[in-house]
């Protein structure tokens, strides 16, 4: 209708006026285009946001529930029961509890008498955590103890409230997390170290001895002999039955 009218009025009788008419309907034609495109995206922009957001939400509330709970009160060893409610398994999962004012870790191990203890893999993550567990199927618990080897003093005797219980593990997309007795749950950092995870630290040759020389000894069935060993600070450690009856990696001489 546009083009008939300026027609009629004789602005675009003329050659000339026709095609700048016609450059100027498609630069129009050009910048509405462009408009609708930005629109579009913008869109599909903020749909992609609040999707993410949502999955992120569904994440969150899926691993909130791994729960901790923390069933040694103060002046006792740790023993910390750690439930995977969610609806994947988690892995490497390291378990302690922190004293509000006191530096360092209780860390906990799966008792030496349980079964499960085999799947707790030595590989060093914080000052003093280097024990992790395997892995927990969604709808199982594990019970952990404190690893007295690494600290044989049961909490001060302070407030319940002063002492806190802490699993932190890695999701089925290797995403790692940490999770807290009073529902706490946070993000962490891929900082997982170069050191590899095994159940066997190595043994170092002593002098005269070749390095090749050095073969593991096995028990019939193929099991090592060694279980659960480590070399922590120049010494192999390996599971044992603390003096105080809880599971522990206790040194071997």
């Amino acid at each position: 209708m546009l083009t008939i009218a300026l027609w009629l009025v004789g602005w675009i009788g003329t050659a000339g006026r026709l095609t700048a008419y016609a450059v100027l309907l498609l630069a129009f034609g050009v910048l509405a285009l462009a408009v609708g495109a930005i629109g579009i995206y913008t869109e599909q922009r903020d749909e992609g946001r609040q999707h993410a957001d949502q999955l992120a939400r569904v994440k969150i509330a899926d691993i909130a529930q791994v729960q901790i709970e923390r069933l040694s009160g103060p002046g006792e060893l740790v023993t910390i029961n750690v439930r995977n409610a969610s609806s994947r398994a988690i892995r490497n999962v390291y378990v302690w509890a922190d004293v509000r004012g006191v530096s360092g870790h209780y860390a906990a191990g799966i008792p030496a008498h349980d079964a499960r203890s085999r799947h707790m893999i030595y590989v060093p993550r914080d000052d003093d955590l280097h024990w992790r567990l395997r892995a927990i199927r969604p709808g199982a618990d594990a019970l952990f103890t404190q690893l007295t080897h690494m600290n044989p003093n049961p909490v001060p005797a302070v407030t319940d409230a002063e002492i806190t219980a802490y699993a932190e593990f890695v999701d089925a997309e290797g995403a790692w997390w940490r999770c807290d007795e009073d529902g706490t749950v946070s993000s962490r950092e891929p900082d997982e170290p170069l050191t590899t995870g095994s159940r066997h630290g190595p043994r170092l040759a002593t002098a005269g001895e070749p390095a090749h020389s050095l073969q593991r000894r096995r028990e019939p069935g193929g099991r090592r002999e060694l279980l659960h060993s480590a070399r922590i600070a120049g010494r192999v450690v390996r599971r044992t039955r603390s003096s105080y009856g809880e599971s522990s990696y206790g040194d071997v001489p």
